[in-house]
């Protein structure tokens, strides 16, 4: 599947969200992990403008926050002391 650029930052709340990549040797979908209530994914899209690399499925019904790159950066303007809190979590992730 194609790389896809939301800028939108996920907070799963309930349920469980599986995060998988695509094995081009086989042509199947690797799981990388499985995110349960809690956890997030996006930030790094969100942070970085880069493409996203992993694709993400509902394994069950699921409540998340949706949060926009707009609605981030208006956040980040009025809380800019944690700015500097994401640097940790964004060379965490793009180790993964």
């Amino acid at each position: 599947s194609p790389e896809v650029n939301t800028n939108t930052f996920f907070v799963v709340f309930f349920g469980k969200v599986r995060v998988s990549t695509p094995d081009t040797e086989n042509g199947q979908e690797v799981a990388l992990q499985i995110l349960e209530p809690s956890t997030n994914f996006g930030e790094i899209a969100l942070l970085t403008d880069e493409m996203r690399s992993v694709s993400t499925v509902t394994l069950e019904s699921a409540l998340f926050s949706v949060i926009s790159k707009n609605e981030f950066n208006d956040w980040l303007i009025n809380h800019h002391d944690v700015k500097f809190a994401f640097y940790p979590l964004q060379t965490e992730k793009l180790a993964f």
